[in-house]
């Protein structure tokens, strides 16, 4: 359904909405395979399932359900693509075939202390969502191909082994023998480190260059990960370049640019690991200065241990790029980006805290509001607005739609007003 909302700026001073479309999915289902042990097919018509209604994973159970698995000696056949929020295995179980496209709740086998759940289906990433596999116990996951939607992360948990063969889903061929991507992790809060495929395991990614600060060799190549130990009170009047940056040090701000000329950290992908908050921050004149994404086009901002804040611009590469926050900790935006890709507020808080009073601007905090472009809310993020008219003044008339999917929430952090333009309410808040 959608509905025109016309509100005064002083009868609602936190949202003027130009659009809505309200999607009701239905309510979350747990459903529990209570068909055979050995022969059975997870399909979305077969009436194999407890808990759900019909007892059939039809094709309404989609992102917001949970699949269980419980049953001793588990073998059944996964019939073209099923759609899960999550799956949960507390036996050892055999999957083959067809497609399981996971949600936000991932692949939960933590009960597991010993056996392998097997799946030899194609394996669709889709959002944020975690692969916990319990001490002892091993996923794996083999025959099918890899996909993941655009804006998705990864992070692993858990003391199990995660083995891999799936067709797409290899190392990006960056520096110590490569990660999967800045989208993919293991561990939390200062364990959490770049996940990678070693051997046929999906592992921590331990071969990055040491760098005492952001001041490494401007030649060194753009394929190289870096550990990053400390920031540095001089202003860098050269531009760098990495595939990716894991910060471990303590809170402290790095600056770009100390003239006129642009200079520029090009990045994949920002992991804050340390102890503090660390800010990227803007100097100089230079009207192109600031962060500009990677060759990949997507920049994946991680604050797992602590904030990270970017009062720098955040800049397109050569086309429209995009922007991931990923990791419990919070990032603060108040640089004027140009971005023209989408953003994915994945887990943790985004503030957007640069106010934009005039007319239809082509920069804000959130990048630029007036093309076609998605600002995606999932499950475990928040959106908070954290400045006054932060896609533009009053008349202005953004074209950037905001998505809440359910367990998403956009709010502002006082009595505030922004102009906002179409909003897709997915079962989040508002």
């Amino acid at each position: 359904m959608k509905s025109k909302i016309n509100t005064m700026r002083n009868a609602f001073p936190a949202f003027i909405s130009l659009a809505f479309v309200f999607s009701s999915p239905l309510g979350a289902q747990n459903g529990t395979w209570s068909g055979d042990a050995t022969g059975g097919t997870w399909d979305v018509s077969s009436t194999n399932w407890t808990g759900v209604t019909g007892n059939s994973w039809d094709a309404t159970l989609g992102p917001g359900n949970t699949a269980t698995f419980n049953t001793a000696s588990l073998a059944l056949t996964v019939s073209g693509t099923v759609t899960a929020g999550g799956v949960i295995f507390s036996q050892p179980a055999s999957l083959s075939g067809g497609t399981i496209a996971v949600g936000t709740s991932g692949i939960n086998a933590s009960a597991l202390s010993s056996g392998t759940v097997s799946i030899a289906s194609g394996v669709s990433l889709n959002s944020r969502q975690t692969w916990n596999v319990g001490t002892g116990a091993t996923l794996a996951l083999s025959t099918g191909a890899f996909t993941r939607t655009a804006g998705a992360s990864l992070n692993l948990t858990g003391g199990g082994t995660v083995s891999s063969s799936l067709t797409g889903l290899a190392n990006d061929g960056s520096s110590g023998g490569g990660v999967l991507g800045a989208w993919a992790t293991t561990g939390s809060g200062t364990s959490t480190r770049f996940a990678a495929l070693s051997s046929g395991n999906i592992v921590s990614y331990t071969g990055a260059t040491a760098a005492a600060n952001f001041g490494w060799p401007s030649g060194n190549a753009a394929t190289i990960n870096y550990d990053v130990a400390a920031t540095t009170t001089t202003a860098f009047g050269v531009s760098r370049t990495a595939n990716t940056v894991r910060y471990t040090g303590a809170a402290g701000t790095v600056t770009w640019g100390n003239a006129p000329a642009n200079i520029t950290l090009t990045l994949n992908g920002l992991l804050n690991v340390g102890s503090g908050a660390l800010t990227v921050a803007k100097g100089g004149t230079g009207t192109a200065t600031g962060l500009l994404v990677g060759s990949t086009g997507i920049l994946v901002l991680n604050a797992s241990s602590a904030d990270i804040i970017v009062s720098a611009p955040i800049l397109n590469n050569a086309s429209a790029s995009s922007l991931v926050k990923d990791g419990a900790a919070n990032v603060t935006l108040s640089g004027d980006s140009n971005l023209s890709g989408n953003l994915f507020v994945n887990a943790g808080r985004v503030s957007a805290a640069l106010g934009r009073n005039v007319l239809n601007p082509t920069t804000s905090s959130l990048g630029n509001p007036m093309v076609a472009r998605d600002i995606v809310v999932n499950n475990g993020g928040t959106l908070q607005f954290a400045a006054g008219d932060a896609l533009g003044g009053a008349t202005t008339t953004p074209v950037a739609t905001l998505v809440i999917n359910a367990g998403g929430t956009v709010n502002n952090s006082g009595n505030l007003f922004t102009t906002l333009g179409p909003v897709v309410l997915n079962g989040g808040t508002l």
